[in-house]
């Protein structure tokens, strides 16, 4: 019996996986996307001119690190 996928008319759904490919493909392009725009925001964190001063004047290592990460996890 054919399997077909409801989203990629043409596209068959392999039998040892739970989609079809074209269904993989999308997802993984999604999670790309995201980490690459995850990735920009925080390059640009880094590089703002703002958070350097604050880094070199106003935080010691630990808690600059600790405003990084707080960042990274409101960007996610």
């Amino acid at each position: 019996m054919k399997v077909t996928c409801e989203k990629h008319s043409e596209a068959q759904v392999h039998r040892s996986r739970t989609g079809c490919i074209a269904c993989e493909i999308d997802e993984l392009q999604r999670q790309i996307t995201g980490a690459q725009m995850l990735s920009t925001r925080m390059w640009n964190w880094m590089n703002n001119p703002e958070n350097t001063r604050v880094r070199t004047t106003d935080l010691e290592t630990e808690q600059f690190r600790q405003r990084f990460l707080q960042e990274f996890r409101q960007a996610r």
